[in-house]
């Protein structure tokens, strides 16, 4: 997916990937209380194995010539709905890299 985000990002130009942290906290509230025990989304939606650290996506953007400029967390709260930008990356989160150099991934 990354790779071809990539791909089609001109050099000097952002990237922003927001997806879910791979963290004993991001489990428990992404798959154990949402899909189990709230059952406010269907059992199976989200798959542990995809998850992924902001470190690892950085890492990857880095191998693809991308400079990560932030990661930043997020955080959805059901009862009002509404997403915030708490200073925690616990569970989601958000990144912004910009592509310096046209790369042949």
């Amino acid at each position: 997916f990354l790779k071809e985000c990539v791909k089609i990002v001109k050099p000097g130009k952002s990237i922003f990937i927001t997806t879910i942290n791979k963290t004993l906290t991001s489990w428990l509230s992404t798959i154990v209380a949402t899909e189990y025990i709230f059952g406010s989304i269907p059992r199976g939606t989200h798959q542990w194995n995809k998850f992924i650290a902001p470190h690892e996506v950085q890492r990857i953007l880095e191998n693809y010539g991308c400079e990560t400029k932030l990661i930043r967390g997020m955080h959805f709260n059901p009862a009002t709905r509404r997403w915030s930008r708490p200073s925690t990356v616990s569970t989601f989160y958000g990144l912004h890299a910009i592509k310096h150099t046209e790369t042949s991934v």
